[in-house]
């Protein structure tokens, strides 16, 4: 066994403990009849909005990763890449070790028309501006909640990535420029060697900053996906009869969503769910209907994608299949 497959082995154990761990912290007094419940009488309407919200949501994602892609693809049609990103939604949903965007970066060149490395470049513009985008919910409720008092540790953990994030972002918007000017002519000549080739792909993907009109577009097309999955919250509290005002539903969004961040299962168990409960009860919100909430959420974000990437990544493989019958 390698020491590579040790290390994988090793965080997969590590992430059910974690996920483990905070299900049982945050569930264990769960009055589960009442959950149940709750759960049932669930108004259909109101989920079924948020169900349109979510899709929204999700086509201006692909909008979003489309839009950065094209800068390095001209001629690529939208269609092509709603595949590719839902699959990878999907297979993040069920595999570990975030294995729905390796296959993003490494399974679909071919279709997508572009290396590797510029896949991945746009993967990390995606995770940069959803970062940043939670990060301004996050204050923003809170500052409108001020009744509200997020524990510190949190709220300083928060402030801490807000100074990662904005670091980041003046070194993604300044240096690929600088440095492509240096590297390019040598890749360009057949003089450079294969990491070397890597690196400009890679720095030509993240340098679609650079362009000031596509930058808004983007920036602006990340609010909206984060408004709208903040609408999907709060539709789905609404159905549940969840009293707590609108922004608490986008305390609930940003601290669940931010928690991802902690190691953990496909799909986040346990721990979006420990701190989305966590967010409710900032607002007083009675245990079972919380983790009603959890429940409903959870699955609202989980079942549908996830069923939908893994048919269209079915679909894709009978489709390359066909072409390629040898």
């Amino acid at each position: 066994m390698t020491s590579l497959t040790k290390r994988n082995i090793a965080r997969v154990i590590l992430g059910i403990a974690i996920a483990t761990a905070f299900c049982w912290i945050g569930f264990r007094h769960t009055n589960w009849s009442a959950t149940v419940t709750i759960l049932r009488n669930a108004d259909p309407l109101l989920l079924g909005c948020a169900l349109a919200a979510l899709s929204f949501d999700y086509l201006a994602r692909v909008t979003r990763w489309w839009l950065m892609l094209r800068e390095l693809s001209p001629g690529l049609p939208l269609v092509s890449t709603f595949g590719p990103f839902l699959a990878s939604i999907a297979l993040n949903n069920v595999l570990p070790l975030r294995a729905g965007d390796v296959i993003r970066t490494v399974g679909f060149t071919q279709r997508l028309g572009m290396p590797a490395m510029g896949i991945l470049g746009t993967m990390v513009l995606e995770r940069l501006l959803d970062l940043g985008s939670l990060l301004l919910y996050f204050f923003i409720a809170l500052s409108l909640a001020a009744h509200v008092h997020a524990p510190a540790t949190f709220v300083h953990g928060v402030m801490l990535a807000s100074i990662a994030f904005v670091i980041t972002s003046f070194g993604v918007a300044l240096l690929p420029g600088p440095i492509l000017s240096k590297l390019s002519p040598i890749v360009a000549t057949g003089r450079g060697s294969k990491p070397l080739l890597f690196a400009v792909q890679l720095l030509e993907a993240v340098g679609v900053f650079r362009s000031p009109v596509l930058t808004v577009r983007i920036a602006t097309l990340s609010v909206a996906i984060w408004l709208l999955e903040g609408t999907v919250f709060l539709f789905v509290g609404q159905a549940l009869n969840v009293n707590i005002p609108p922004v608490g539903n986008f305390v609930a969004l940003t601290m669940g969503t931010l928690s991802t961040l902690i190691p953990g299962t496909p799909g986040y168990v346990g721990t979006f769910d420990y701190f989305t409960a966590m967010a409710l009860s900032f607002f007083g919100v009675e245990k079972s209907l919380a983790t009603s909430y959890v429940i409903a959420i959870h699955a609202m974000l989980w079942a549908p994608l996830t069923t939908i990437g893994l048919a269209l990544l079915i679909g894709m493989k009978k489709s390359q299949a066909t072409a390629n019958p040898g």
